[in-house]
C-alpha cells in the first residue's frame, strides 16, 4: 500500500526505516502520551519494526502500521497507522494512532495524513468504524482528529496513568456514514 498527496508518503515500512524509527520511538517528547510503545533499546525497536514489515505480509492483517514520509525529501517523519479491534460481516471497527518527530509538528501533516487514511480505509477496506483517542492534555492529538473530521463521542475520568498520575481521556470516532456526509459536502 502506498498514498500519497503534494507533500507526504504514506506507505508499508521497510528495513532501512530502522534508524529513524528508533529516533521516533525513544524520542521523549513523541512519547509523552504513549509509554506503553516507547523502545528501551535497538532490540524493541527492531522488533517493533520486524513485527510492522510481518504483518504487511499477511493474508489475514490484524495491524496496519505505516511509514510516514515527507514527499519532497523522501525523509521518514513518523508513524500512521490502524488495528482491526472488531470484525463483522456488516464491517469491521479499527482503531487510528499516529505520531511524527517534533520537528515536524505544527505542519499539517499529521492532519493531512489522518484524512488520506481515513479516506483509504472507507474506499478500500471493509470498515464501518474508525476510533481514536488520546489523553484529554493532549491538545494537538484533540485538533487532529477534529480537523478529521471525527467527532468525541466519551470523556473517561482518570481513565489513564501517566507517569504515576491519572489522567482523562477522549475518545474520537468516524463512521462510514458520517464520512460519507463529510465527503458528498465537499464535492458540492
Amino acid at each position: 500500500m502506498k498514498l500519497e498527496n503534494e507533500r507526504i508518503r504514506i506507505r508499508e515500512y521497510r528495513e532501512s526505516d530502522f534508524r529513524s524509527l528508533h529516533l521516533l520511538l525513544t524520542n521523549n517528547k513523541v512519547m509523552t502520551y504513549m509509554p506503553e510503545i516507547r523502545s528501551n533499546s535497538l532490540d524493541d525497536s527492531y522488533k517493533t519494526l520486524y513485527d510492522a514489515i510481518l504483518e504487511s505480509k499477511l493474508i489475514h492483517r490484524q495491524k496496519y502500521f505505516f511509514a510516514l514520509e515527507e514527499k519532497a525529501t523522501n525523509t521518514y517523519i513518523g508513524e500512521i497507522g490502524y488495528t482491526i479491534l472488531l470484525e463483522a460481516i456488516e464491517g469491521n471497527v479499527v482503531n487510528l494512532g499516529y505520531f511524527i518527530l517534533p520537528q515536524y509538528w505544527g505542519m499539517g501533516y499529521v492532519t493531512e495524513a489522518v484524512k488520506m487514511i481515513i479516506d483509504y480505509m472507507f474506499e478500500t477496506q471493509n470498515i464501518v468504524k474508525i476510533c481514536a483517542g488520546c489523553v484529554a492534555d493532549n491538545r494537538a492529538s484533540i485538533r487532529v482528529m477534529e480537523k478529521a473530521g471525527m467527532v468525541q463521542e466519551s470523556h473517561l475520568v482518570k481513565h489513564m496513568i501517566l507517569e504515576g498520575n491519572l489522567h482523562d481521556r477522549y475518545d474520537y470516532r468516524i463512521t462510514k456514514d458520517e464520512w460519507q456526509v463529510r465527503v458528498s459536502k465537499s464535492k458540492r
